[in-house]
């Protein structure tokens, strides 16, 4: 009785976290495939569903802070420069 429990469980979380994952195709395949993985193979497919994610790549980011400069080198912002005197407003 409670190994029929654990498995029904697990399932059930595999599935709803397929069905709510952000992604319409993770890791190459579509969320209905993954779905239809995790109903009809409970066990494997919830492990192959849960190790899959676990492996998804994380998108890289272009921009880094300082954006690839050593801080000597740096670009920096007028107001950075102590002989900067902003304009006269009026």
């Amino acid at each position: 009785m409670l190994p029929t429990i654990l498995v029904l469980g697990f399932s059930l979380y595999c599935f709803l976290d397929v069905l709510l994952h952000p992604s319409d195709d993770p890791r190459g395949l579509p969320k209905a495939l993954w779905a239809v993985i995790v109903l009809f193979f409970p066990v494997v497919g919830g492990v192959a569903w849960l190790v899959m994610k676990g492996r998804e790549p994380r998108p890289r980011s272009t921009w880094r802070i300082g954006g690839g400069f050593p801080e000597s080198e740096r670009p920096r912002g007028p107001e950075d420069d102590p002989d900067w005197q902003p304009r006269p407003q009026g």
